[in-house]
């Protein structure tokens, strides 16, 4: 191969490795942003924790106590609806045997035992109603600052794998320079030995 020739091919490989630096340039570049991205994002996600932790400690009293209230109304319920439960049969087999019987209603109008509990019942029920749908209500504010944690978690972890791909593409390009590099290094040494002036080209 003339002299004339190896001057052509090494401009070409030395284009091709222009290209490839501005590759990694360019990779170099993109990763810088997405490591940005990564570390913006994590410092959401620390906050968002933080809150989230600091809104649990402060809810768990809260939570116990509503717990444990719920407990109370849920087994007077049972047990009052039992109670009104075994009363009402009562009646039936009074008014089946032909014993004396008495309506809702007629119960009703005195100030006995069974209207006081039939009252206390409807107002335990309605407590319960009210508490359960407070308790929704905080745990929900809980469950959406849960939610918002777990998207920044794929986030930053999505953000991971995009840095991953691309120091691959980088190592790939850098191999490639390198490549390049040597065929560039031989070319001198051709050019050299056919009388040419031998031009050192860097790596770098």
């Amino acid at each position: 191969m003339g002299l004339t020739e190896l001057n052509k091919l090494k401009d070409t490989y030395e284009a091709l490795k222009d290209t490839y630096k501005g590759d990694l340039a360019a990779q170099e570049t993109l990763k810088n942003q997405y490591e940005g991205f990564e570390k913006n994002t994590q410092g959401i996600l620390d906050s968002v924790k933080a809150t989230h932790t600091a809104l649990a400690q402060d809810m768990y009293p809260f939570f116990l106590v509503f717990g444990i209230i719920l407990l109370v109304f849920a087994v007077f319920l049972i047990v009052a609806i039992i109670i009104q439960s075994n009363n009402s049969q009562k009646g039936l087999s009074s008014a089946l045997t032909g014993g004396t019987t008495e309506t809702f209603y007629g119960r009703n109008k005195k100030k006995d035992k069974s209207k006081v509990l039939a009252i206390i019942t409807i107002v335990v029920a309605a407590l319960f109603i009210v508490s359960v749908l407070t308790v929704y209500v905080f745990q929900y504010d809980l469950s959406d600052l849960n939610n918002t944690i777990n998207s920044l978690d794929y986030d930053v972890m999505s953000f991971g794998w995009i840095i991953d791909s691309i120091e691959a593409d980088m190592k790939t390009l850098t191999s490639q320079i390198n490549s390049v590099g040597s065929v560039l290094d031989s070319l001198d040494t051709q050019i050299g030995q056919a009388g040419g002036n031998l031009v050192p080209d860097p790596l770098s």
